[in-house]
This record gives structure tokens, C-alpha cells and sequence, in this order.
């Protein structure tokens, strides 16, 4: 089965949320992300976005991106 990766983008940084997976973990250390305990997220700033992006199609991930609402 694959495993869906939700990312919201931001102006400055997107958030990269997903259900616990050692890969996946590995893939988040390995691109510098900053863990957010509050949210349960990873964040990213966004000229980062590609290079993530790449990594987890390449690796079947399946990536639902959305726009994060501003409050």
C-alpha cells in the first residue's frame, strides 16, 4: 500500500505531515527539518520544497499538496 504524504505550503515554509514511518523520518532528518511537537508536523523553508518533493515520488510516495490558510 502507499503512503500518502500531506504537505501545506506556505508563504515562507511548508509543513510536511504524515503517519509515523522510520523512512519517512529518515527522509525529514536527511532534508534538515525542524520537527513542530504543537502541530505534528515537519517544517521546511520553501526552497527546500523541490528537492523533498523529488525524493518522495521518487521513493512512490504518494504527495497531496494544499495551500495553508492564513489566519
Amino acid at each position: 500500500m502507499v503512503q500518502t504524504v500531506k504537505i501545506r505550503k506556505g508563504e515562507k515554509s511548508f509543513k510536511v505531515h504524515f503517519m509515523y514511518n522510520t523512512d519517512l523520518v529518515d527522509i525529514m532528518n536527511d532534508h534538515d527539518g525542524w520537527w513542530f511537537k504543537k502541530e505534528r508536523c515537519w517544517i521546511f523553508p520553501n526552497h527546500k520544497f523541490d528537492r523533498l518533493y523529488d525524493e518522495l515520488t521518487d521513493k512512490m510516495y504518494k504527495v497531496r499538496i494544499t495551500k495553508e490558510e492564513r489566519r
